[in-house]
């Protein structure tokens, strides 16, 4: 994460700043504000998203996500997807991608603007014989029928995101 969104023109200046999201791999959390935003969300198990998913849940109340150059972690990315190989990791990470976006979509947007947008990403998908997100946005899609409840509360409003993009930008992020 060293720099990754603090976007800086100058890398090598680095101050603690907010982001959008720090990743799981080296996240300190507050643990009173863990339980508050309820843990990861079950969603997206085993991995990816979830961090995301959580940063996003404490925008929204309000809080803020924080980059700390100052902090060392040792992280060694993927290494619990080295047996599964790449095509696995992938499926995960676009999975999370697809839920984030069927869970955060926001309520303005009308229910055909966003299965339109997806299903051209399925069609775009099949064309170019990419497996992996076809299985990616089957397997979201079975997901967000078992846990239809989780996606009909989180929806955020437009204004929501105006200002979230606003406060990235005027943060230098």
């Amino acid at each position: 994460h060293h720099g990754m969104w603090y976007a800086h023109p100058d890398f090598n200046i680095q101050k603690s700043s907010p982001t959008l999201f720090t990743s799981g791999g080296f996240m300190a959390l507050d643990r009173l504000k863990f339980l508050n935003l309820k843990g990861f969300d079950k969603i997206f198990y085993p991995a990816y998203g979830e961090d995301l998913d959580k940063c996003f849940r404490a925008w929204m109340k309000g809080w803020k996500c924080i980059y700390e150059p100052k902090s060392i972690v040792l992280h060694r990315e993927n290494a619990s997807w080295i047996n599964e190989g790449k095509t696995h990791m992938l499926f995960l990470q676009q999975r999370a991608w697809l839920l984030f976006v069927i869970k955060y979509l926001p309520s303005p947007c009308s229910f055909l603007e966003k299965h339109v947008f997806l299903f051209l990403q399925l069609i775009k998908s099949i064309f170019l014989n990419d497996r992996v997100f076809f299985n990616a946005w089957v397997s979201a899609h079975r997901i967000k029928r078992r846990h239809s409840k989780i996606f009909i509360s989180e929806k955020v409003s437009l204004d929501f995101i105006k200002k979230l993009g606003s406060c990235t930008i005027n943060m230098g992020i």
